[in-house]
């Protein structure tokens, strides 16, 4: 699983931020092509969801 996959599933907030910050793809799939939002959902991670949507400066 991609780097910014593990991270939503494990809601590791602080760690998709670096990631994001970093310009990591946030629209990257696993090998079955779930996205962020498909892991986000599964584990509950909604406050990484928001953070993944919103632009950071």
């Amino acid at each position: 699983m991609p780097p910014f996959l593990t991270a939503v599933c494990h809601n590791a907030l602080e760690v998709v931020k670096i990631l994001i910050e970093h310009g990591t793809d946030i629209f990257v799939t696993d090998d079955e092509g779930r996205t962020a939002i498909h892991v986000g959902a599964k584990f509950n991670a909604i406050k990484v969801l928001r953070v993944s949507e919103t632009p950071l400066s």
